[in-house]
């Protein structure tokens, strides 16, 4: 089933290695901060049965599947993420990798799942074609990402959220000759914070943080007084539930022809 190497080669591509080195640093933070996360993979897995072999990419410290009749590979960019899901799921197979260069072989996994990771592959189509070259026939993919326009209140605030793909976008990775039955949807999903610390670190805690050299030019945080002004602009965003951090997730649904 796996490739003779189990850790793909590092990626030329610079990006690749800060991902990986955020990622690395908020493993033993990132059950405390990930809300989005759980959301978006209950809701992903809610009627699906996993069994046989499974492949969980972007594992991240790992994801309770309850199926005693799955064999669990898991995929990461970050050693440390995998140190910590062998610790939570020591009978899961941890392999550190890259989406973009699977090692496994050809026609190998039966489900392949991934919650709000592939967003941050810098070729989502490679790593599609990727999915459809270790996904054996009739198997299945499900998948979730973060769409475009999302994270609007950091825009609001003059912090400038990441780009991502939207959802036609997405879905055009999916070549007909490759897949079927392809199901593609997008959701709006509105997280709600006691204050404006716990709401960045919902975002850093998982490893997604907003990059110092990313603020807009009407930010510039020089001390406390910076950002007690950026708190309280922060603050007129609040509603009753609290202050709201907003996601477009787009959710794929699969089967390999």
């Amino acid at each position: 089933m796996l490739a003779e190497r189990w850790i793909t080669e590092p990626s030329a591509f610079i990006e690749l290695n800060n991902v990986q080195s955020a990622f690395s640093k908020a493993a033993k933070s990132y059950h405390h901060h990930n809300v989005l996360q759980r959301f978006s993979s209950d809701r992903l897995l809610s009627q699906v049965e996993l069994k046989d072999t499974v492949l969980d990419l972007g594992a991240g410290p790992g994801t309770s599947y309850q199926s005693k009749d799955a064999q669990v590979f898991c995929i990461d960019i970050a050693h440390t993420m995998l140190t910590t899901l062998k610790q939570n799921y020591p009978e899961y197979h941890a392999i550190q990798g890259d989406a973009h260069s699977l090692p496994f072989q050809n026609c190998s996994i039966d489900f392949l799942v991934s919650n709000v990771a592939l967003q941050w592959c810098h070729d989502f189509n490679q790593a599609i074609t990727e999915a459809a070259r270790v996904i054996k026939p009739n198997g299945e993919l499900h998948i979730s990402m973060v769409g475009n326009d999302s994270l609007n209140e950091l825009t609001q605030l003059g912090l400038r959220a990441n780009d991502f793909l939207s959802m036609s976008e997405y879905a055009s990775a999916f070549k007909a000759y490759e897949w079927r039955d392809v199901e593609v949807i997008e959701y709006k999903k509105v997280c709600y914070f006691d204050s404006f610390k716990a709401l960045l670190y919902s975002i850093k805690g998982v490893g997604a943080s907003v990059p110092s050299n990313q603020l807009n030019h009407s930010v510039a945080l020089r001390g406390r007084k910076d950002w007690m002004r950026l708190v309280e602009r922060a603050e007129l965003l609040r509603t009753p539930q609290g202050l709201p951090l907003t996601y477009n997730i787009v959710q794929i649904r699969a089967i390999r022809a």
